[in-house]
């Protein structure tokens, strides 16, 4: 004898006429407790979501000053080389005088 394939069972109309008629299920001290907990979590990820940000903003905001920092180093190493062109250029102007 062949056996047919494993499926889906066929869908029982009693099930189906009784399943709205199912009183709805009361929450317990365990689903209530349940819920306690899992909004514990969930307020401890928010909590470490924002502590990430804070240090991510701080973070930031140390990379900024440390760019400034390097930008003002720049632009003094910038203004050097330019007053020493100055001076070359000046003290060539009096060597040909």
């Amino acid at each position: 004898m062949e056996q047919p394939e494993p499926g889906p069972l066929p869908g029982s109309s009693f099930i189906a006429n009784h399943v709205q008629s199912q009183p709805p299920v009361q929450p317990t001290t365990i689903t209530k407790e349940g819920n306690v907990i899992r909004k514990r979590e969930v307020l401890a990820l928010s909590k470490l979501r924002a502590a990430a940000e804070k240090r991510e903003i701080a973070d930031q905001a140390k990379f900024d000053a440390a760019m400034a920092k390097l930008r003002e180093e720049e632009l003094k190493i910038l203004q050097a080389e330019q007053k020493r062109k100055e001076e070359a250029v000046a003290i060539k102007l009096e060597k040909e005088e």
